[in-house]
């Protein structure tokens, strides 16, 4: 359909597409995206106080569409969605109401332009709870498509259990935590604790051994909970960080620290994306990383484009979980995963994604979102 064509069609009154519910046709989306890119090139070539904002209302006047639906096709072309017309099987496109990613994913047949290289992995932590323990949910984990997985320290379980699990299962292990001391007294690693630096480095050699019997290759530090922040918190915390990096230099191994939110764990040392890359930095090491937690992040600092664009280059693992319910990444919540995810693969991020998320309802039914977003186990 020609501009000419659509511009008569609209003119003539024989469709209305503010309406609604009004179907709009895979070929007048192209023209209606021709006309926004026009408008779009109009208002930066008039240098506008606010382009965008003027070029969306001057392409809704053009096009005779909502502004709304002018918003939703800029941002589905942004980040590559393809919608198109099934005459036998599929009704034709709709315009509703909705206009955030997450939505649009929902409610349209669409289809991403070419395969995500992200990769996911299942967290035995938080998915798979259907299982009481944790060397159940292996196999769990590979009868719903899982190739890899990774988990916190399996506490109360052997390595020739966990290894036996693991090889019945026949996943990868992609990451464990460190051993982080007893849980019931509120321990969650010793990193950053003046004291326990013979604990911490018992925990290091207690976790490499469980790596290397599960072929991991990445371990994540437990920094600790600190009541009151000293200078002595974070001297020990780096002595002991430089200690973990030589053991796992020496066995290939790659240590991660994780920025995590004060809201689930209050007190936790490691409490923003600035310190961790401080640290990263510093100590100079392709054996030490950031674990990006999307999930934290946002709570931590929130403009997660520039944060993620900041630290994806010391980045060695990424968690994902919507906000604040800590659900899958399409429900409901306050983080848009379609751009993030297309921004973690356009930044050149080709590592796995761990699944840090408690499922809304049953784990596998809440994984129908992963195929829906083009990603592969």
């Amino acid at each position: 359909m020609s501009f000419e064509e659509f511009k008569n069609e609209i003119e003539v009154g024989s469709r209305d597409c503010r309406k609604k519910g009004t179907t709009i046709r895979s070929k007048e989306r192209e023209v209606i995206k021709s006309i926004i890119e026009f408008c779009d090139q109009e208002a930066r070539q008039k240098c506008l106080f606010f382009p965008l904002r003027q070029a969306t209302k001057r392409a809704a006047q053009y096009a005779k569409v909502s502004e709304r639906t002018v918003k939703r096709i800029r941002e589905q072309v942004k980040l590559g969605i393809e919608f198109t017309d099934n005459e036998t099987h599929s009704s034709p496109l709709k315009v509703i109401p909705q206009h955030s990613s997450r939505h649009i994913a929902q409610s349209f047949d669409f289809q991403i332009r070419r395969k995500m290289s992200l990769k996911v992995c299942s967290s035995l932590s938080f998915m798979f709870l259907e299982s009481p323990t944790i060397i159940g949910r292996y196999q769990l984990a590979k009868d719903a498509g899982f190739k890899a997985v990774e988990s916190g320290f399996p506490l109360g379980f052997s390595i020739e259990q966990v290894v036996e699990a693991k090889t019945k299962a026949g996943v990868d292990q992609v990451l464990i935590n460190l051993f982080t001391g007893d849980v019931d007294k509120g321990e969650v690693g010793f990193a950053a604790i003046p004291g326990k630096e013979e604990n911490f480095e018992k925990s290091v050699d207690l976790t490499i051994e469980y790596a290397k019997a599960l072929s991991c290759k990445k371990i994540h530090i437990m920094a600790g909970s600190v009541e009151v922040l000293t200078k002595a918190n974070d001297e020990v915390f780096e002595r002991n960080i430089r200690h973990a990096v030589s053991k796992f230099e020496a066995n290939d191994i790659m240590g991660l620290i994780e920025p995590i939110n004060p809201y689930d764990l209050p007190n936790y040392y490691m409490d923003s994306a600035e310190k961790a890359l401080a640290i990263v930095k510093k100590i100079n090491s392709p054996y030490l990383r950031i674990m990006l937690d999307v999930f934290h992040l946002q709570q931590i600092c929130g403009n997660l484009t520039r944060v993620i664009r900041e630290c994806l280059p010391y980045t060695g693992h990424v968690q994902v979980a919507q906000v604040p319910d800590r659900h899958e990444p399409d429900t409901a919540g306050e983080l848009d995963y379609v751009y993030l995810f297309s921004l973690l693969e356009k930044e050149g991020y080709n590592g796995y994604v761990g699944l840090e998320y408690t499922p809304k309802a049953s784990t596998v039914e809440g994984l129908k979102w992963i195929e829906r977003y083009g990603f592969s186990f």
